[in-house]
């Protein structure tokens, strides 16, 4: 993980947990149980420098300026939506409308960014993986060349939007299912 900004991959993870959800306390918990050990001393570092952190987890552009940030935020949302279980079950229920179809879409980005992206560099691909890696890492270049086409500004704006998309599917009503 040498090419996993620490700073920005945090701020992925946190606002991957708020956006499904979490207050700003229980992301924080989420952060201290699954990777506070890992990254020690991280969480002062980003008090001190995200706008906002006393009060509230909110999408700044603290961390997300480069496109090495970008990746590591990424890789922090895809940790998140990725390993999530009620998120899992939620696009599964929404397959087949249109939100669930965008849901499934950005999930295949997260895919790529665990197994092709800064997180995944100096370790092999699981076998599962192994197959699907060019692919994973064609679509990651798509997603990265897309990205870098934006200036800073609509760069952040792009982001905050599929914040936006995210948190629709974390939201959505599930259809209702046929009383059998």
């Amino acid at each position: 993980m040498a090419n996993l900004d620490g700073l920005s991959f945090m701020d992925g993870f946190l606002m991957a947990r708020t956006v499904l959800g979490d207050s700003r306390q229980a992301a924080l918990a989420s952060w201290d149980a699954r990777l506070g050990e890992m990254f020690t001393g991280l969480k002062d570092e980003y008090a001190r420098r995200k706008l906002g952190f006393a009060t509230e987890i909110a999408y700044t552009e603290d961390f997300v300026k480069t496109m090495p940030e970008l990746d590591s935020w990424f890789a922090g949302m895809a940790f998140v939506f990725l390993s999530d279980e009620a998120y899992q079950r939620r696009l599964e229920a929404l397959e087949d409308t249109e939100v669930g179809k965008m849901g499934w879409h950005f999930q295949a980005i997260f895919q790529s960014f665990m197994v092709a992206g800064p997180i995944a560099r100096g370790r092999p691909p699981r076998p599962e993986d192994q197959l699907l890696l060019p692919d994973l890492k064609r679509a990651l270049e798509k997603f990265r060349s897309e990205l870098r086409r934006y200036g800073l500004r609509k760069r952040l704006d792009y982001v905050g939007s599929i914040l936006g998309l995210l948190q629709g599917v974390a939201q959505a009503p599930l259809p209702e299912q046929p009383s059998g």
